[in-house]
């Protein structure tokens, strides 16, 4: 979860996971303003998958490893 420089206060924001063999599951949240912003993920079976959280009035770029 990164912030925007360009977008302060988490109005826009970047969640870029960073997907390591090592890890089977990451579950971060940071609590801004304008409410949670969350970033789950996991790896079963060779395969990921991600569930993220956007506050309401605010936008996110995801970003793929």
């Amino acid at each position: 979860i990164r912030p925007d420089e360009e977008h302060p206060g988490f109005s826009h924001f970047f969640i870029a996971p960073g997907l390591l063999d090592e890890l089977d599951f990451v579950n971060v949240s940071y609590s801004t303003r304008n409410g949670r912003i969350s970033s789950i993920w996991k790896k079963a079976g060779g395969e990921y998958t991600c569930e993220v959280g956007v506050p309401v009035n605010t936008t996110a770029t995801f970003v793929l490893p």
